[in-house]
């Protein structure tokens, strides 16, 4: 019942002309306010907005502060203009909560720089490093957990995901901003230069970690599946010339494999090529990322995937 009311207040506001960017299906179900970016709306910029009660009476509020557009919304009316007054409240509220959230997005950066600055060079045989038998490199280690930073397009720091002991346990700060950020590695020369060849972005830190240590190629992990296309966005900004391939993971388990299509979606938003770590005809309930895979058999499909995008052109 609430994907079918998710799906009707999602037409809804596309019957009024405000299209999201990217899917905010996953963050209605809250109840919280959502910002977004909409078609039209510049890099930074959040012009749509929404909130979906899933009560025993679903309603819901969306609008484009561009466009002008607000309304009301519930599955058995249709929508109705807001009067002046709600605008006004609505207004006020989300302009209260964005204070809030940037209040505690900066608060949960200078934790995340001081939990960095105390942080040490990560032990090799940290449990999460030899399960996946990566070399601890771009981390630290604060106590039993590993720190991975959370960098924005000018690589300031604002979060660190912590990794703990069981591996499983994976947790950014509270309160801390997520959207955008990303980890990255050899990216960059010492001098600040673009380092050569092509990069490639993945999910998750262990992934991008994994491939890199496969190909020796420049690697940035999105951190979460829904930062995948504003990091690819991001990206292509930064190395406009240069070749980024999106290795995606494959989440045949779900009823949407949404690793694969969050991948090709951002892929198609900068043109660049999706290296898939399953095989060639995958069954049916297969969860596979490029972590997964021997280091040889992952560097081959980034390879393979790199020609064959440059044989296009």
């Amino acid at each position: 019942m609430s994907l079918d009311v998710i799906a009707a207040f999602l037409n809804a506001m596309e019957a009024e002309g405000i299209r999201p960017l990217k899917s905010i299906a996953d963050d209605l179900p809250d109840g919280n306010w959502v910002r977004f970016r909409v078609e039209g709306d510049k890099p930074g910029r959040e012009n749509g907005w929404a909130r979906l009660r899933l009560t025993n009476r679903p309603h819901g509020h969306f609008g484009h502060f561009r466009l002008g557009i607000s309304a009301f919304w519930r599955p058995d009316g249709g929508t109705a203009p807001l009067t002046p007054n709600e605008r006004r409240d609505i207004a006020l509220e989300l302009r209260r909560n964005e204070a809030e959230r940037r209040k505690a997005n900066e608060l949960a950066a200078g934790m995340a720089l001081e939990l960095w600055n105390r942080a040490k060079e990560a032990d090799p045989a940290h449990p999460y490093l030899q399960g996946k038998g990566l070399s601890p490199f771009g981390i630290r280690q604060r106590g039993q957990e590993l720190l991975v930073p959370m960098w924005d397009a000018s690589f300031r720091l604002w979060n660190v995901q912590r990794i703990r002991r069981d591996y499983q346990n994976k947790r950014f700060l509270k309160g801390g901003r997520t959207a955008g950020l990303f980890w990255a590695w050899a990216t960059h020369w010492a001098d600040g230069r673009a380092s050569d060849g092509p990069l490639v972005i993945a999910e998750g830190y262990g992934t991008a970690a994994a491939i890199h240590e496969a190909t020796g190629f420049a690697v940035v992990a999105a951190m979460t599946v829904k930062n995948l296309a504003t990091v690819a966005d991001a990206m292509h900004r930064m190395f406009p010339s240069r070749d980024i391939i999106i290795a995606a993971d494959y989440d045949g388990h779900l009823a949407r494999n949404i690793g694969l299509e969050t991948a090709q979606e951002a892929a198609r938003r900068i043109n660049a090529a999706v290296a898939i770590p399953a095989p060639q005809c995958p069954s049916v309930g297969l969860k596979i990322d490029f972590a997964d895979l021997r280091r040889s058999e992952a560097a081959a499909i980034i390879e393979a995937t790199r020609t064959k995008a440059i044989s296009y052109d």
